[in-house]
């Protein structure tokens, strides 16, 4: 969901650590599944897809340096092509 800040209007309601949780998994958090982007790019429209489509996501925005170590574990991350920063992973499109 989102919350009306009184400085910046509408935000994304997340947790204390920065997640936002789909309505899908709000209620179990262990049910959700993590997806990660960098620098909050494509994080709106993540959000809009996984209450849309009922998906289960739990959805964080690193800064970059912070990304690189992290994504490249066993989740889903938003990324663009073409690109030579995760070679060994072999990406594949999922939305």
């Amino acid at each position: 969901g989102a919350v009306d800040h009184e400085t910046h209007g509408l935000v994304f309601n997340c947790s204390p650590e920065q997640w936002f949780f789909a309505p899908a998994c709000r209620h179990n958090h262990s049910a959700c599944v993590p997806v990660m982007t960098t620098s909050g790019y494509f994080f709106d429209r993540m959000a809009q897809l996984a209450t849309f489509h009922n998906l289960p996501f739990a959805l964080r925005s690193l800064k970059m340096e912070d990304f690189l170590r992290v994504a490249p574990q066993s989740m889903l991350f938003y990324w663009w092509t073409p690109s030579a920063i995760f070679p060994e992973l072999q990406p594949k499109r999922v939305l």
